[in-house]
């Protein structure tokens, strides 16, 4: 591969995704502007969500962009928003859709309902002997 080309068919995606949250008020504005062509947002929309699937915030994705909607006095970009909304469903991860549903109706980022994992204490009494508590 030479330097500065990539092999995914989309490679700005790849490159925001890695920017990471810094990236996020100019995806936002990709997925609200006119000008962006259906494949252009499909792919912004995607990269918001994989900056937050790759923090674990999937939620919170989803109901920033639901608090955009709610908040955007122009009915064209809060039609987009609405659409984006409703397509960053199919974007979440099985355990997340609970959570991400709600974000979606309320504009509220729930909790997730992963199983809650329980913190062992390892006590070593000897090389062969341990106690977990």
């Amino acid at each position: 591969m030479r330097q500065g080309t990539s092999q995914a068919p989309f490679p700005a995606e790849e490159a925001l995704a890695q920017i990471g949250k810094k990236a996020l008020p100019e995806v936002l504005l990709a997925i609200e502007a006119d000008s962006t062509s259906a494949i252009a947002r499909e792919n912004a929309l995607s990269v918001w969500m994989e900056i937050y699937r790759e923090s674990d915030e999937q939620p919170k994705g989803v109901s920033l962009l639901k608090q955009e909607e709610t908040h955007a006095s122009d009915s064209a970009i809060k039609q987009k928003l609405r659409w984006a909304v409703q397509k960053a469903l199919t974007y979440c991860n099985p355990p997340e859709r609970v959570p991400v549903q709600e974000a979606a109706r309320t504009g509220i980022p729930s909790k997730s309902r992963r199983p809650v994992t329980r913190h062992v204490r390892l006590q070593i009494l000897n090389p062969r002997t341990f106690i977990l508590t």
